[in-house]
């Protein structure tokens, strides 16, 4: 009877053993999903905060951007726009007249010329020949001051090109923190730099060279053209595609592996030349 009392008090201690071990199991099974869970959370909490961020930067980046792009291309416009200009008018209409022609019909020449009546055929040859040759040497001269400077602070003297100007970095100033770092630290040297005085050193620069035998090559500290500059790349990256990103990965470490490889290749044919010369 005492045996049968044990057994059945052994039995229902394993059993109570078994319960509790299995509701420990039961409450780290539970701690650890719970923590899975949590830190799942807190992951997308900084997933979507970063979304956020990148959200609020481009914002902040598409109010200054076609403004940027603008004031950049200023410079250029002015002088792309530029006319040929000429004692001689009626040359001057020709030339202008033939820069609007297709370019099938600048090769051959016009036909004839409305405002001028020739004497002969001989006349409007010369006269159609002497054209293709001043359109073209205009065209030299202007292709090579295209690329000059594209600093803002060669046009704040423009009242439209001031404000607009005015209005960017104002912009900037306001939403600094959501710039980038390098933006930042430009930002700061603009504190310590007035445009006047960056405008100075460019026609002081372009001046020198213009009387110089050999071009100086100088470059100037400009934090304004710098910002733009910045600007302008880093919202075409903000805005850049999954696919266009990873194109661009693949691309770069393409470029890379070939590098190391033709860079090995060269160390290899080096070596072997050398010990075929021994």
């Amino acid at each position: 009877m005492k045996m049968q009392l044990d057994l059945g008090s052994r039995n229902r201690f394993s059993r109570g053993g078994e319960l509790v071990q299995d509701n420990t199991s039961i409450s780290l099974y539970i701690s650890i999903g719970g923590f899975i869970i949590s830190c799942l959370g807190f992951l997308n909490t900084i997933r979507q905060s970063k979304y956020n961020r990148k959200i609020e930067r481009l914002r902040t980046y598409d109010k200054i951007y076609f403004d940027v792009c603008d004031l950049l291309l200023f410079d250029y416009k002015i002088k792309s726009q530029k006319a040929y200009v000429s004692e001689d008018k009626d040359l001057e209409q020709a030339v202008n007249q033939f820069g609007q022609l297709h370019w099938m019909e600048q090769i051959y020449g016009p036909d004839s010329y409305g405002h001028i009546k020739f004497k002969n055929k001989s006349d409007q040859v010369s006269f159609s020949k002497k054209v293709s040759e001043e359109y073209y040497k205009f065209q030299r001269e202007k292709s090579s001051t295209l690329l000059g400077n594209q600093s803002p602070v060669m046009h704040t003297d423009n009242e439209e090109f001031n404000n607009r100007f005015k209005r960017v970095m104002a912009h900037i100033k306001e939403n600094i923190s959501l710039f980038s770092k390098p933006i930042r630290l430009e930002w700061e040297k603009t504190n310590l730099r007035e445009p006047d005085e960056i405008r100075k050193e460019y026609i002081s620069l372009e001046r020198f060279n213009s009387y110089a035998c050999e071009e100086l090559e100088e470059k100037i500290d400009d934090p304004y053209l710098k910002i733009f500059l910045l600007i302008r790349q880093e919202h075409r990256i903000l805005n850049k595609q999954s696919t266009e990103k990873l194109l661009d990965t693949l691309f770069n470490l393409k470029w890379r592996i070939s590098k190391s490889l033709i860079k090995i290749n060269e160390k290899m044919s080096y070596k072997f030349k050398s010990h075929s010369e021994d």
